[in-house]
């Protein structure tokens, strides 16, 4: 009887060996479960903060763009008139001109061509 009672006692050291190992495993798949469940959402976060400021880096990039555009229009528009105003002087200068020599050499009311 006395080794049965030896038997069954290493059975229950066996037995409260495995339950440790089992408790033991199961803790430390738990806290491996908590670290990659932390380690998704960090990167979940840092992806949405990437994506937050390659936005903000697309809108900026889009302003700029828009305000070149812009730049570029009203400065197109400005050297239009210019040229107009200056292409209308030289036009009035050379209209000018013309009548001050029809002038000296007597010639206003005759109708001449001059190429220029």
């Amino acid at each position: 009887m006395g080794t049965m009672y030896f038997v069954l006692g290493m059975l229950s050291i066996i037995a409260a060996a495995i339950v440790s190992v089992l408790v033991w495993g199961v803790v430390k798949i738990n806290k491996q479960q908590q670290s990659l469940d932390h380690i998704k959402r960090m990167m979940e976060d840092t992806l949405r903060e990437l994506n937050e400021r390659l936005s903000l880096v697309y809108r900026d990039v889009d302003d700029r763009n828009n305000h070149l555009h812009r730049r570029m229009d009203e400065d197109n528009a400005t050297m239009s008139r210019e040229y107009e105003r200056i292409y209308s002087e030289i036009a009035d200068a050379r209209s000018y001109t013309d009548s001050r020599i029809d002038k000296v050499l007597g010639t206003t009311g005759a109708k001449q061509v001059i190429k220029g």
